[in-house]
């Protein structure tokens, strides 16, 4: 399972594709919930979740979404945004464990 963050365009969306293509589930983070549930619709095993990552509780009730949906704790995680990875460590422990 991997967590993507700024997933609605750009690197971000290409990140998804790319770890979905690798077998990843993936759960797809950014402020533009039509292009976050677009994209979502188009690779297997995603889970669009519409975040501000600027918002600390908004990632941490996206993570815990993100699990339920995907069925467990994320595999990896982006640090496109430069801010979830420590978010996850504080909140969850094993909720992030490798970045990409």
């Amino acid at each position: 399972r991997a967590i993507i963050t700024g997933a609605s365009s750009g690197i971000g969306a290409e990140m998804a594709r790319e770890m979905a293509r690798r077998g990843y589930a993936v759960a797809l983070l950014a402020r533009r919930a039509d292009l976050l549930q677009g994209l979502a619709k188009k690779l297997p095993n995603a889970v669009a979740l519409p975040c501000d990552v600027t918002d600390e509780a908004a990632v941490m009730s996206a993570v815990r979404a993100g699990e339920r949906a995907l069925g467990g704790p994320f595999d990896f995680n982006d640090l496109i945004n430069g801010k979830l990875d420590d978010e996850c460590r504080a909140g969850r422990g094993e909720g992030a464990r490798r970045s990409v």
